[in-house]
């Protein structure tokens, strides 16, 4: 589903890192000296998304150093899985020397029930795995949310999320909030990965400039005050696996997020990997963050990881 890596690679590129325990204690030791001063920090990818699912074959027409997306809609009965590996951490020099930040991790395998054209409305998603880290000077605290071990439905209705287990009972808080956290994106809207994709050959070395459109997109729906000076996705490579041909893609994106007082510049880098028939594979981006403002100053590193599997 793309809509990754937002995923995207969907839909990833809609999870989010939120600002943990430990990255708030950060923010409220620099609001000792500037009261007004309100923050608070999201790293997001894009919505786990999975276009369809059919083979992969190199067409005479594409060579090794160019490839030619061919483009195909979700398809009902496909099924894979989303491994997501995020973590922010934070070194706050002033007003005072401390610690913290925050992680998660998930897997999840994911089965379209309904589709239309390029819009999913319909997904049962199972999770295998859940967790979220807060970290405050060092120390670690590890929830596991209920939703470990379940399945649940998915739907669009009217324009908003659904979520069920599969005996349609009434689901806990918690479960509604973190599985539709999840989906947000990738259910009931068409995939837009798809749409960013070129129809045209790519080249090594070629911009993919609709890809970096919908890079942009997927960070200013992380909220908040974003500017963004530069955003890049070139071709780098194309790979032949196992399951056929993928394209490899060079990101570069430096970004200032401002909440409250307090300024967050980050300079991320990494790649994206897309499939022939337009399914992400891969997002990995890392970088060092850049904390100032609010009477507060200190460095982090935000990385960002979703792997998809079919």
């Amino acid at each position: 589903m793309s809509t990754i890596h937002r995923l995207a690679l969907a839909s990833a590129l809609t999870l989010s890192l939120g600002a943990s325990t430990g990255c708030q204690k950060l923010i409220t030791a620099a609001q000792q000296d500037s009261p007004s001063a309100s923050a608070s920090v999201k790293a997001s990818v894009p919505p786990a998304s999975g276009s369809a699912a059919a083979a992969h074959s190199a067409t005479s027409g594409d060579e090794t150093n160019q490839i030619t997306f061919k483009k195909k809609d979700p398809q009902v009965g496909t099924s894979f899985t989303v491994k997501d590996d995020n973590s922010m951490t934070f070194e706050l020099t002033k007003p005072k020397k401390t610690s913290g930040g925050n992680a998660d991790k998930a897997v999840r395998k994911i089965e379209i029930l309904a589709a239309e054209g390029r819009t999913i409305n319909r997904v049962k998603v199972t999770y295998t795995e859940k967790e979220d880290t807060s970290i405050d000077e060092g120390k670690e605290t590890t929830k596991r949310p209920a939703v470990r071990g379940k399945g649940y439905v998915v739907e669009s209705v009217n324009g908003k999320l659904t979520v069920a287990d599969e005996a349609r009972s009434k689901l806990k808080t918690e479960e509604n909030d973190v599985v539709s956290k999840d989906m947000q994106g990738s259910v009931g809207k068409p995939d837009k990965m798809l749409s960013a994709l070129p129809d045209v050959p790519l080249k090594i070395g070629d911009s993919a400039n609709g890809l970096a459109e919908w890079l942009k997109d997927a960070f200013v729906e992380m909220g908040g005050d974003i500017q963004i000076t530069s955003t890049s996705v070139k071709l780098k490579e194309v790979k032949t696996d196992s399951n056929g041909r993928f394209g490899v893609f060079d990101v570069k994106s430096v970004l200032n997020m401002k909440q409250g007082a307090i300024n967050f510049k980050m300079d991320i880098a990494g790649t994206l990997e897309v499939r022939v028939d337009g399914r992400p594979q891969a997002l990995v981006l890392s970088g060092p963050v850049e904390v100032k403002g609010g009477g507060a100053e200190g460095t982090g590193k935000l990385s960002i990881s979703r792997k998809m599997e079919y």
